[in-house]
């Protein structure tokens, strides 16, 4: 009798084993994304799908072609209504991973998904910014009703002032320069004049040096760095206090980008302006494109 409960279990740990493993097939997937659409109520019922084959649209993102071979890569699917929701789906090495955009709290998580994916995948920044800006184009437009509508893209939102000047902004930065060792002491003649400070929103205008900044993201260096033009840096200004972000890791981009979400929410950019500052981000920490020569295929 005992002999027979160890087969039982050997057989049942087998069979759930198994059953994690399950190949994932392009009919598995679709099934799933149909459950899914039926749960997020952009779906009747699932015999729409199961039975008529109706109700499901799942194209590749970047070729946005009908889809006959899953291939590891990024998607998009949705019902075909034209008042729907609209979702994105990774998929890598027999696993998926639905990418929900409706929120803000949604968004960013699947911001950060993204990232991480075409990080390990090593696509090159252009790809990746464009995924990064459909993911927000969704969210602001197809995702939102026509009330919510991000009309920021269309007419120019006043800016909100900080409370500092562009010297009251360069002292911070002198100190950031002093802890990370660019600089020995803050009382080198022409430090001030040597600290360079650009806005990535309107970074055709200059900052003003008399008047109050605005709250934005902006970049700065030293001129004196002898490698000034490689080491650039990052800090958000909000109304009374900055923010140092940095690019040089994974985990410090996708922290960055987060916080330059966070930023855009709080301060009414809209979905373009948010995604023309990130794309500036990636294409600082990498700046070698690989679009020509691609060595990956993007479904």
């Amino acid at each position: 009798m005992k002999n027979w409960v160890i087969i039982l279990l050997l057989f049942l740990f087998s069979f759930g084993y198994a059953q994690q493993n399950k190949e994932l097939t392009l009919d598995s997937l679709k099934l799933e994304l149909a459950k899914f659409l039926v749960k997020k109520k952009q779906l009747k019922n699932l015999e729409l799908y199961t039975e008529k084959k109706q109700g499901l649209n799942f194209r590749g993102i970047h070729n946005f072609s009908t889809v006959e071979k899953l291939e590891n890569g990024i998607y998009t699917f949705s019902n075909f209504s034209s008042h729907r929701l609209v979702f994105f789906l990774i998929v890598e090495d027999n696993t998926f991973h639905i990418l929900d955009v409706f929120s803000i709290d949604d968004l960013k998580v699947s911001v950060d998904k993204t990232l991480e994916f075409c990080l390990k995948q090593k696509y090159c920044t252009e790809i990746i910014s464009d995924y990064i800006t459909r993911l927000f184009r969704a969210h602001y437009t197809e995702n939102m009703t026509w009330k919510r509508n991000d009309s920021g893209c269309k007419f120019e939102r006043k800016r909100t002032k900080s409370v500092f000047n562009l010297m009251k902004l360069k002292i911070k930065l002198a100190n950031y320069f002093l802890n990370q060792k660019v600089i020995e002491n803050i009382n080198t003649d022409y430090l001030y004049e040597s600290i360079f400070v650009e806005d990535l929103y309107s970074m055709y205008y200059g900052v003003d040096e008399e008047k109050e900044i605005d709250c934005g993201i902006y970049s700065f260096l030293y001129l004196h760095d002898d490698d000034y033009s490689e080491n650039v840096y990052y800090v958000i200004v909000n109304e009374d206090w900055i923010e140092f972000i940095a690019i040089d890791s994974k985990q410090e981009i996708s922290k960055s980008i987060q916080m330059i979400i966070d930023f855009s929410v709080n301060h009414k950019y809209c979905y373009l302006k948010t995604t023309q500052i990130i794309d500036k981000l990636l294409k600082m920490r990498e700046t070698n494109s690989y679009l020509k020569n691609a060595a990956f295929k993007l479904p």
